[in-house]
């Protein structure tokens, strides 16, 4: 919008009936009723002319704008104009940045100043588009985010950019105004319209939210603008009334700002970018006033910086199932991108491998020597639910919610006394029946509290079970809510809409997948492995399972690990079936990021994924997890801070399950008490000159009634110790995993490596008294 001769000449985007986009013009003399002079401005061959911003220097009307044939190759392009009615274009003056650089993809939505003798330019870019685009040829990522740039230019036509983002949070469609010499950044919001202030236009601050969208405009405000009209500023903006983009309006309402007023009218120095996108024409209505009365903000407190906090824990998945690992029969496209984004640790181990153990490790950041958990039946305390890291959170401000498998304690009532450090549950007992959901329309109780909330009346699937019974995540089942990477994520979509926006969070994800029986994904995963001949290890052979000690033969995983020998079909279809469970959850976490980034969230969120412990694949002749063997012991594990740039960062340090537990602490700003045995994982990512640990304590202290051996042991850098308690006198492995990865050759009864077996077993007993 331009002022001109006390007329107020707004420039908007519109699409007509045949696809394009042109420039519309709208004149008004007090910014209510307007007359619709319709299209000022299209360009022959161009499929997007759009986002205008027009500056008058000189009596000469520059307008400076988006521009693009069919795809999403946009650039910046300007248009002259004697008389703000008939322009001529000048094409392209602002392209991508170069390769590799944050806005290499697409740049656009300029808003333009002309201060000092100079043109200011603040624009978006992005250097990928989101996963969920329709543009099939265009680079995507499910973290792909806007973020604003910045240019000058002494005549309009040659610009020189600043080398980076001056705005994060997945910024974009911006208008930038000076006020009394400080500059506002208005920034377009699902939930509504956001702002920033700048003392040179450079460096900003943000400011959170403006103006809330409204009933009016229930999925956010577009391209907003700033002008003063009648000493009062007044907010424009499409009222976007739909999802689609040609569902909007314009709208406006006036505003307080707690910056001091200027005596200069700020409509007479630039206009912003504001999109009607409905078909021109002059019998449309242009403007739909929406009177809202904007409190003013001046005294509001300032926001809570402290990042948002996400921990993804998967069950059961060894450290090579997942896409970034190299591993190219899995599909993960959003673990990928989300380890790419950050720092992926290649030595991650568990604390203990099973279940409920190091689900309570993660969550108190103790072995279970200090939290006294050492089974399926024990649960937390009350004092130690106020000591755990989400009740330490809660504590400190922070809403905390959990969603998926709780998996600590042996009964519901234990279970659920876990929501004593939640502002919002839905945990899960036991082996987690969290399909069962009020969402589903044949559910018969809330899947919560009921005696049959295992129940449930769905519709037979393909094998002609029906009536009220348990029913798993099946493919064939009707409601896809049923499936573990739709009712987490919807979870987390009811908890961001009813969290209080000035607070941080902390998310807990416990995903259920890809622990068996193999039947929780989405029908979308088939194709995934369709055709695929799976990765099975070297070592999971006949040959091999025969060398293990009586111990490792008769436990638990040996039934499963000699089905899986016997049968190379069934092993075939059982690790597509795994991978296709970790493709499911994948998806769901993708939903989750997707729901943050709709939010502008994700650009102050944390984002931490590992898993309760591996699992075997015939190696060792085992099936399940258990004994401290690298395919048992090892797993996934990044760190990603979506508040920073990309990293694609690698750390082989010895990292812990509960290292995941202190830096949760550490990036809410809270103390690492001793008590909890872990490192702040931060200190990597920022490549802090620390010590880090050179070897870290294992302790399965559950037998399962003698079916399990109990183990403690000790990993090295290079070495593992592993010694069965279980058995009389204590049976002890020593592998050196340099020479010998998998771990096939016991130096534990060679006389050669007795020096250093016994460096371990003092080591060993050193690390529990330590943990206890």
């Amino acid at each position: 919008m331009i002022c001109v001769s006390d007329a107020l000449y707004q420039y908007y985007g519109a699409q007509g009936v045949d696809g394009h986009d042109r420039i519309c013009l709208a004149t008004s003399r007090d910014g209510k009723v307007w007359t619709d002079e319709c299209v000022v401005f299209q360009v022959e061959g161009l499929n997007h002319v759009n986002d205008p911003s027009v500056v008058r220097v000189a009596g000469r009307w520059k307008m400076f704008y988006t521009r693009a044939e069919i795809g999403v190759t946009d650039t910046i392009g300007l248009a002259e104009s004697d008389n703000g009615r008939d322009w001529v274009d000048r094409g392209e003056v602002f392209g991508p940045g170069e390769p590799e650089s944050w806005n290499s993809l697409l740049v656009g939505r300029p808003s333009v100043l002309f201060d000092d003798g100079k043109f200011r330019m603040w624009y978006d870019g992005r250097s990928s588009l989101p996963a969920s685009a329709p543009d099939k040829q265009a680079i995507k990522s499910s973290v792909s985010q806007r973020s604003v740039g910045y240019a000058e230019s002494a005549d309009g036509l040659t610009w020189k950019r600043h080398p980076r983002p001056v705005m994060h949070r997945d910024s974009g469609a911006v208008h930038v105004s000076q006020i009394d010499g400080s500059f506002v950044m208005l920034i377009e919001s699902r939930k509504g319209t956001l702002w920033a202030t700048s003392a040179d236009g450079i460096r900003w601050q943000h400011q959170g939210l403006l103006a809330d969208a409204g009933p009016f405009a229930p999925h956010g405000h577009v391209t907003p603008f700033l002008c003063k009209v009648e000493n009062q500023f007044r907010l424009f903006f499409g009222a976007a009334m739909g999802t689609r983009w040609n569902e909007n309006q314009l709208a406006w309402m006036d505003v307080d700002l707690p910056v001091q007023s200027t005596t200069k009218d700020l409509a007479a120095d630039v206009v912003a970018t504001l999109t009607r996108n409905d078909p021109p024409g002059p019998d449309l209505p242009l403007l739909a006033r929406v009177k809202v009365e904007a409190a003013s903000l001046a005294g509001r407190q300032q926001p809570d910086v402290r990042p948002n906090i996400v921990m993804i824990f998967s069950d059961d998945q060894r450290q090579d199932a997942v896409g970034y690992a190299g591993n190219s029969a899995i599909t993960t496209p959003h673990l990928d991108a989300l380890a790419k984004q950050g720092m992926v640790f290649r030595n991650c181990f568990v604390n203990t491998s099973i279940c409920a153990i190091n689900r309570a490790n993660l969550l108190s950041g103790q072995y279970p020597g200090r939290h006294g958990i050492r089974d399926f039946f024990e649960t937390f305390t009350h004092q130690q639910l106020r000591e755990s890291v989400p009740g330490r959170l809660r504590d400190a401000g922070y809403q905390t919610a959990f969603f998926g498998k709780w998996g600590i304690g042996d009964t519901s009532e234990k279970t659920h006394l876990g929501a004593a450090v939640f502002d919002y549950w839905a945990g899960q007992p036991k082996q987690t029946n969290y399909f069962h959901e009020s969402d589903c329309r044949h559910v018969r109780y809330d899947g919560f509290s009921r005696s049959s909330d295992d129940l449930c009346d769905c519709p037979a699937d393909k094998r002609g079970h029906a009536g009220v019974q348990v029913r798993v995540g099946k493919e064939t089942l009707s409601d896809p809510i049923h499936h573990d990477a739709e009712i987490i994520p919807m979870h987390a979509q009811r908890f961001l809409e009813g969290r209080d926006p000035d607070r941080p969070f902390c998310m807990m994800l416990f995903f259920k997948s890809p622990h068996g029986p193999f039947s929780d994904w989405d029908p979308a995963t088939r194709e995934y492995t369709a055709g695929k001949t799976m990765p099975i290890p070297l070592a999971a052979t006949k040959a091999n399972a025969q060398r293990e000690p009586t111990v490792v033969q008769s436990s638990l995983g040996w039934s499963a690990g000699q089905t899986l020998l016997d049968n190379p079909a069934r092993h075939q279809a059982s690790v597509s079936d795994y991978y296709r469970s970790i493709s499911s959850m994948d998806m769901g976490v993708g939903r989750i990021m997707a729901e943050l980034h709709r939010r502008g969230l994700d650009q102050n969120t944390v984002v931490l994924f590992t898993s309760d412990n591996g699992h075997f694949s015939g190696e060792h002749g085992l099936g399940g997890k258990w004994l401290m063997y690298e395919p048992s012991l090892r797993v996934p594990g990044f760190l990603c801070d979506l508040r920073k740039p990309l990293q694609e960062a690698v750390s082989d340090e010895l990292v812990i399950t509960t290292d995941f537990s202190a830096t949760i602490l550490a990036l809410a700003g809270l103390p690492i008490p001793d008590t909890i045995s872990g490192l702040d994982l931060t200190a990597l990512t920022d490549n802090e000159e620390i010590e880090w640990r050179d070897d870290m304590f294992y302790d399965h202290p559950y037998g399962h009634n003698g079916k399990i051996p109990t183990t403690i042991g000790v990993r090295t850098r290079t070495h593992t110790y592993t010694r069965y308690t279980s058995e009389t006198p204590p049976f002890e492995q020593l592998f050196d995993n340099q020479t010998d990865p998998d771990q096939l050759n016991n130096l534990a009864t060679d006389p050669e490596f007795n020096g250093q077996l016994l460096t371990l077993r003092r080591r060993c007993d050193q690390l529990q008294e330590e943990v206890q």
